[in-house]
C-alpha cells in the first residue's frame, strides 16, 4: 500500500508533466513565434507596430515589434489555421486558397476579430501573390488587398499588406497609387520596414520614368549599410536600381560594366536580383544603342527567370521588338503573344497593344 504523502507526490508529478508537455493550444494560450523563440501567454493589445503579450508563468509583460513576428497562434483559433501558417512559409498560395474553403474558416463562423483579420490577410495575400506571378487577376487581387488594408489598420500584418498592395498597383502601371501605398511603410518605427518602403518607392518612381526622384531613395538604401544577408541583398538591389536610373539619365556605359560584375560575382539562384540585374543591363544597352546586347540580356530573363513575372513582362515587351530588328519575326511574334496571353493586364502588355 502506497503511503499518502508518496501518493500525492506521484499525482503532483503526473500533473506537472502534463502541464509542461501540453501544447499552447491545449493551455488556451496565444503564442507569438519569433526567429529564435516562442512567447506564449495572453495578447493584451495589438497595433500595426507592436503586439503586447503577458507571458505564461507571471513573467513581465513583453512588447514585441511586428517586424520580429513570424506568426501568431490565437486562443481558440480553428485547427486549419496552422495549415495556413505552414503553407505561407512554403509560398504555396494555391494550397492556401484551397484551405480557406474549409467551413471552419468562413468569416461568418469566426467571432474573434483578430482571427477574422488573420484569415482575411491570408485570402488577400494568396490572391495577390498568385496574380503577381501571372496566375491570377491583378485588378481583383488589388481590390481585395485594398479592402484588407483599409479595414485592418491595426493588424500586425498591416505593413506586409501595404507593401503587397503597392506591388499590385505597380504591376498594372498605377505608379502614383503604388508610391502612396509604399509611403505607408515610411511611417513605420522599424528601420527595416522604412528601408523596404524607400526601396519600393524608388522602384515605382523608376517605373514611372521619374528617374531623378528615384536616385535619392536608392542612395538612402545604399547609405543605410548593414551586415545581415537581407541588408546586403537590399544594397545590391539598390545599386542595380540606381544604375538603371542613371542609364536613362545619360550614363549607361559605366553601368554596363558594374552590372556585369554583379552578375559574374553574384548567386545566380537569387532569381529576383538576377532578373532585375539583367533588366537593368538590357536597358543600359538600349540606352547605349547596343540593341543586340540588349536582346541577349532580356533573353536571359525569359529563359532563366520566367517566374519573375514583373521583369519577364518587361523582357517580353522588349524582345517582341528586338527579335524583329535581327530578322527573327516569328520569335518577335511569339514574345508578343506570350506577353499578351500571360501578362495581359500588365503595363507592358498595354504598351505592346498601343494603349
Amino acid at each position: 500500500m502506497i503511503r499518502t504523502p508518496l501518493r500525492y507526490f506521484l499525482i503532483f508529478a503526473v500533473l506537472l508533466t502534463l502541464i509542461v508537455s501540453a501544447s499552447p493550444s491545449a493551455l488556451a494560450l496565444d503564442t507569438i513565434r519569433l526567429a529564435s523563440e516562442q512567447v506564449s501567454g495572453e495578447i493584451q493589445s495589438m497595433t500595426r507596430d507592436e503586439v503586447v503579450i503577458k507571458p505564461i508563468g507571471g513573467a513581465a509583460v513583453r512588447t514585441i515589434t511586428t517586424d520580429q513576428i513570424i506568426s501568431i497562434t490565437y486562443t481558440g483559433q480553428p485547427g486549419p489555421m496552422q495549415m495556413l501558417v505552414s503553407q505561407l512559409s512554403q509560398s504555396n498560395y494555391g494550397a492556401i486558397t484551397r484551405t480557406l474553403e474549409m467551413d471552419s474558416l468562413k468569416p461568418e463562423r469566426i467571432s474573434d476579430e483578430r482571427i477574422k483579420a488573420e484569415v482575411a490577410f491570408y485570402s488577400a495575400y494568396a490572391a495577390a501573390q498568385s496574380a503577381l506571378s501571372g496566375a491570377g487577376d491583378l485588378e481583383a487581387a488589388g481590390a481585395s488587398m485594398r479592402d484588407y488594408v483599409n479595414a485592418n489598420s491595426n493588424h500586425w500584418r498591416y505593413y506586409t499588406a501595404a507593401q503587397t498592395l503597392g506591388e499590385l498597383y505597380s504591376a498594372v502601371g498605377a505608379d502614383d497609387e503604388a508610391i502612396r501605398a509604399f509611403s505607408l511603410l515610411r511611417d513605420a518605427p522599424s528601420d527595416e520596414i522604412k528601408l523596404n518602403g524607400a526601396m519600393a518607392q524608388a522602384k515605382s518612381l523608376m517605373a514611372a520614368e521619374r528617374y531623378d526622384q528615384a536616385v535619392p531613395l536608392f542612395d538612402e538604401v545604399l547609405n543605410a549599410g548593414g551586415t545581415s544577408d537581407a541588408a546586403k541583398k537590399r544594397a545590391l538591389v539598390a545599386e542595380v536600381g540606381k544604375i538603371s536610373c542613371n542609364a536613362r539619365l545619360g550614363d549607361a556605359e559605366d553601368g554596363i560594366s558594374t552590372l556585369k560584375g554583379i552578375i559574374d560575382e553574384g548567386d545566380s539562384e537569387d532569381a529576383e536580383l538576377f532578373a532585375m540585374a539583367y533588366t537593368a543591363l538590357g536597358n543600359c544597352h538600349l540606352a547605349a544603342g547596343q540593341n543586340e546586347e540588349a536582346l541577349l540580356a532580356f533573353l536571359h530573363i525569359d529563359l532563366l527567370y520566367p517566374s519573375q513575372a514583373r521583369y519577364r513582362a518587361e523582357a517580353l515587351y522588349h524582345l517582341s521588338r528586338l527579335w524583329g530588328e535581327v530578322g527573327q519575326g516569328d520569335r518577335a511574334l511569339q514574345a508578343r503573344q506570350t506577353l499578351l496571353s500571360t501578362f495581359g493586364d500588365s503595363t507592358w502588355a498595354r504598351k505592346s497593344a498601343g494603349q
